[in-house]
């Protein structure tokens, strides 16, 4: 099977744009994000509510950032790139393996270099940002959450259409994805891959975990049928779109 080619850049003006819509809509998940992923790495910016320009201010620094540690981060770009590269075959043997008839849906996605910690994935741009602090292990570990989304999506919507009327970066079609990966990246296939997973924190996937990994039988169809109806339940009204 043909698996995406990853391209792998840094776009400073992408950061900035991204850091200011998690500075004005921090809550994700029921997490914090710009207090548990941004402040930690960034305590220069723990005043910045109460500056009259936020904007302004979040994305001088960030330019001066860029600028003042272009050389090291250069470096630890090409450090990842190389590691994350390396590392991906036996990342594409797992997934062709769950879904042997889906093709990945683009052919090529962009890996956008990040000196905060949200990681989001833009599905549509075919792209999504890792952090450059993160150790090896854990941007490889985010790199594969990325692409099992990319992936996933797209097997659930060709295998039940009407989950396309869904949105994906809410409610239950989102919630069902992040405990697919939370239920694959913590098997032995995928830990021997990038790791043992932390906690997710992810508070909104706590009351489904343990139920999500009890149906997981090596078969995503089945699972998606078995897990939809149990997350539609207080997510949903919507009639379930996988038929159960």
């Amino acid at each position: 099977m043909r698996h995406p080619v990853l391209t792998f850049v840094r776009n400073p003006s992408v950061d900035a744009q991204t850091a200011w819509q998690f500075f004005k809509n921090p809550i994700h998940g029921g997490e914090n994000f710009w207090h548990t992923r941004a402040l930690p790495f960034h305590e220069s910016l723990a005043d910045l509510e109460q500056k009259s320009d936020p904007r302004r201010i979040l994305e001088a620094y960030i330019q001066r950032l860029y600028k003042e540690h272009a050389q090291a981060l250069t470096a630890r770009e090409h450090e990842l790139e190389a590691f994350i590269t390396r590392s991906l075959p036996l990342f594409f043997q797992q997934t062709d393996r769950l879904f042997p008839e889906c093709p990945w849906p683009q052919q090529s996605l962009t890996v956008l270099f990040s000196v905060f910690n949200f990681c989001p994935r833009f599905l549509e741009e075919g792209a999504f940002q890792i952090f450059s602090a993160d150790s090896n292990q854990a941007a490889l570990f985010t790199t594969c959450h990325e692409l099992l989304h990319f992936i996933f999506y797209h097997f659930a919507e060709e295998t039940f259409p009407k989950l396309q009327t869904l949105d994906k970066n809410s409610g239950t079609f989102w919630l069902l994805a992040e405990l697919f990966n939370h239920v694959i990246q913590r098997t032995p296939a995928f830990t021997a891959i990038h790791g043992e997973p932390g906690e997710s924190t992810y508070a909104v996937l706590q009351p489904y975990a343990q139920r999500a990994r009890e149906l997981w039988h090596d078969d995503v169809r089945a699972w998606i049928v078995s897990m939809f109806p149990i997350v539609n339940s207080t997510h949903e009204t919507a009639q379930n779109p996988t038929g159960v």
